[in-house]
């Protein structure tokens, strides 16, 4: 099963600079557009208990929509990165996943997340730079890690910027630092529960 490495930090000016440093160092734009995840548990939170995620996320760009299932396993840190095992697969009609979830059980919705992304590709490695209704933009780098310190110099951000962290943590900084509640959802989406609900 795939493991995934991955690190994330919190960009200041919203990735304007990230960007120009990209073009320049040829990474090359594979999707722009809007992503959205909803995590499925057990009415009692079995997975979560687990650290599991099982996930349903929704790309959409240019009018064109596609859809993933995903599963994670829990999370560590390895070599200064966030690792989880993960396997993930195309599906061709979302709700139906979603209704074939609610069958098994999956009923509750434990997360919430809407953001407009970016996402780039430059030998092996790729970068996401996610902008949420209201927190900080991020940018997560992901592939082998040899491959990602080779690249993260091209990115200009210092090493300790990047964090082995998941979501929630970035929330509460950014919940500390200003004082505002995060918005990960759009509207119709925010009677769920937040990141910072999510451990």
């Amino acid at each position: 099963m795939k493991q995934e490495f991955e690190l994330k930090a919190a960009l200041a000016d919203g990735g304007v600079s990230l960007r120009r440093r990209m073009a320049a160092a040829g990474w090359r734009l594979v999707f722009e557009g809007e992503m959205s995840d909803r995590r499925y548990d057990t009415p009692d939170r079995s997975l979560e208990g687990r650290d599991e995620v099982l996930r349903v996320r929704r790309m959409t760009a240019a009018g064109e929509h596609r859809a993933v299932l995903g599963w994670k396993g829990p999370a560590s840190e390895r070599l200064g990165y966030k690792v989880r095992a993960e396997a993930e697969t195309p599906v061709d009609d979302a709700e139906t996943t979603v209704r074939i979830l609610e069958r098994l059980g999956f009923t509750e919705i434990t997360l919430a997340i809407d953001r407009r992304v970016e996402l780039y590709e430059k030998g092996g490695v790729r970068v996401r730079i996610e902008a949420y209704p209201r927190m900080d933009t991020l940018v997560e780098i992901e592939g082998d890690p040899r491959a990602v310190d080779e690249r993260l110099p091209e990115l200009g951000l210092p090493r300790e910027a990047w964090k082995p962290w998941g979501l929630p943590e970035f929330v509460c900084r950014y919940e500390e630092r200003t004082g505002l509640t995060a918005r990960l959802a759009t509207a119709a989406a925010d009677d769920g529960p937040t990141a910072a609900d999510d451990g």
